[in-house]
This record gives C-alpha cells, structure tokens and sequence, in this order.
C-alpha cells in the first residue's frame, strides 16, 4: 500500500498518453505506440535473462533484430507470414550455432537458443496479437475490452489480495498475490467485461464476453506468474523502471500479452459471422 500513490500518479499519466495518442493518431498511433512498448519489451528480456546467463552482447542484439522483425511482419504485413516466421528463426538458429561456436558448450549453446525461442513466443507472437485487434472492425472496442478486461483484474486482485488476501497463491513465484487476490481479480475481470459489453459491444452476446472475460482473466493472471517466473530466475525485483510504482514493460502488460490471442479469437469469429 505504501507504493499507491506512486502507482496510481504513473497509471494516469500513462492514461493519458493512451488517450492522446487515440484522440491525435486513432487505431494507428496506438498500433505504433504499442509496437514501440513491445520491443521495449522484448529489450527488457534479453536484459533479465540474457545478461542473468552472460550471453553475448552480439547475440542479444541479434535477439532484438530478430524479434523486432517478427513483430513488425506479423502486426503491419500479412504476406507469407507463416514463411517469414519460418525463414526468420532459422536464420536465427543458424547465426547463433555461429556467434556461440567458440564462447561456451553444447549445453550453453542449447540454453541460448531455447531463451531465444521462448523470447520470439513471449516477445513476438503473443503481444502481436494485442495490436492485430486493432486492424479488426470495431477493433478499439476489442482492444478496450481486452485492457480493461486485464487491468481491472489488476486492480481488483491488487486491494483484494491487502485487504482479504491470508493464503498465498504461488509463493515460490509471486510471495505477495493470495488466493482472495485471484479470485477478486477475476471478479474484477468479468465485470469490466460485463461493463464494455453494455456500453460498447450490444452486438456481442453478453453470457459470452463474461465467458471470455473470465478465461482471459485467468490467462491475464498467469502470465503475471509467467513474468514472475523470470525474475525469480534472473533474480531481479522489476523487468524495468519506465513505470515508477509498475516497473517496466513486461511488469506492466505481461497479463494483456497471455490474454491477447483469446480476446482476437473471439473478435475474429464475432467479426466473421455478423
């Protein structure tokens, strides 16, 4: 609790960076904002993970390039995307069986790219599919769904867990989320959802986007456990200081990221058959 102002100054601020880029760029300034934060991101990866297993800096720069430019095909291009994955990452695999050749093991060599596979999936694909909605029809209402469908399960699971929370969830992961924080954070999920389907999405079918709100919910929470997973292995606090109060990109959107695809699925289908 000592950190909430501190946290609730950063989400307005950021707020309202979010709104003026809506207000003066539309879905696109906030396609490009959110490419930016994505390799933001994937920068703070590379930096947990990569300098926690002394990986060169040849292959870190190598990670980023490569992961920016999954990103970019997969978000602003559809041409030959499943091949331009293809040909990415085993260009990838190839220049690092040759920049790690002479600076470790089989077993170094393995781990470097393994962190480097799990980056592209967790860096590259599953953010892409956050900004994809965008492009979709009605797509900012999607992408305020699948937000407030995150970051209310955030809030709530935030006061739930210090005023209720006794058990704790996952202690070797996360010390401080609780049972009572889950549960009040998946509330939380649903009734943003709820509240967006009122507002926004009369069209959608409201036992329906309760249903997704609530699994992208639980999708949102794991991927908190995810990122925590990280950390715990790099032994750092935060992925990064852009956000004081939050921390850093993958701190702050590492449930959107989990929650993501789900919410385009379900966008996608809506969009195809009304």
């Amino acid at each position: 609790m000592k950190a909430l102002p501190t946290r609730i100054i950063s989400a307005l601020v950021a707020l309202a960076l979010f709104f003026a880029i809506t207000y003066f760029f539309k879905s696109s300034g906030v396609i490009w904002a959110g490419f930016t934060l994505c390799i933001i991101g994937a920068f703070e990866y590379q930096k947990i993970l990569f300098r926690h297993f002394q990986m060169p800096y040849l292959l870190r720069f190598w990670f980023l390039l490569v992961c920016s430019l999954l990103l970019f095909i997969t978000v602003f291009s559809n041409w030959m995307l499943a091949a331009s994955w293809g040909i990415l990452i085993s260009a990838y695999f190839a220049g690092t069986l040759w920049i790690m050749r002479s600076r470790t093991d089989n077993d170094g060599l393995l781990r470097a790219i393994s962190l480097s596979a799990l980056g592209f999936v967790y860096c590259a694909m599953l953010p892409s599919f956050a900004l994809t909605i965008l492009r979709l029809d009605n797509g900012h209402l999607w992408f305020l769904l699948l937000v407030t469908c995150v970051f209310s399960g955030d809030i709530f699971a935030y006061f739930g867990g210090s005023w209720f929370g006794r058990e704790k969830l996952m202690p070797a992961l996360s010390p401080n989320k609780t049972r009572a924080g889950a549960i009040a954070g998946l509330l939380g999920s649903v009734t943003a959802s709820a509240l967006v389907q009122h507002f926004s999405l009369q069209n959608t079918p409201m036992v329906v986007l309760i249903v997704a709100g609530a699994l992208a919910g639980v999708l949102a929470q794991n991927g908190d456990l995810f990122e925590s997973l990280i950390k715990r292995v790099a032994d750092v606090k935060d992925s990064g200081r852009i956000m004081p109060g939050h921390g850093g990109v993958l701190d702050r959107l590492d449930g959107v990221y989990f929650a993501a695809p789900l919410i385009y699925a379900v966008a996608e289908y809506f969009q195809n058959t009304h």
